[in-house]
């Protein structure tokens, strides 16, 4: 008997055999950003058309007001991030660039957020620990 290859039909011999008709769920691989307790729904899809950067891409996000992230120990998930009155743009080191603003992850989370990062200290971990998937679009 042959054995089936990965990506192969629902047509072949294996589904057939175990009466599934191979219709699986879609698969989601973005992820909306969860809601903070007490947050309306409204808040983040409200959040995403808004604010000036979320629409960003090429040499118009290069030109935004980078500042590299002074850690004093040199081993932070995060390499530079941007400021703005009521958002914060930060650049990981796998180089995917995350948005958070007031609306998506609360004005206090922002602020937080904003002294750990001219600080130089704990951003990384503040986004891990607290602020978790409240971005409010991943620009790249």
């Amino acid at each position: 008997m042959a054995r089936r290859r990965a990506g192969s039909s629902s047509h072949d011999a294996g589904a057939k055999r175990s009466g599934n008709s191979g219709a699986a769920g879609p698969r989601h691989t973005t992820r909306a950003p969860s809601r903070a307790k007490g947050m309306p729904r409204s808040a983040i899809s409200s959040a995403r058309g808004k604010h000036p950067w979320l629409h960003l891409s090429g040499d118009a996000l290069h030109a935004l007001p980078w500042q590299r992230y002074r850690t004093t120990r040199g081993d932070s998930g995060v390499r530079a991030f941007a400021l703005a009155a009521d958002a914060i743009a930060v650049v990981f080191v796998n180089g995917s660039i995350y948005l958070y603003t007031d609306a998506s992850a609360g004005r206090a989370c922002i602020t937080r957020m904003r002294d750990a990062a001219l600080a130089g200290r704990g951003l990384s971990t503040l986004i891990s620990r607290t602020v978790k998937a409240r971005f409010a679009a991943r620009l790249s």
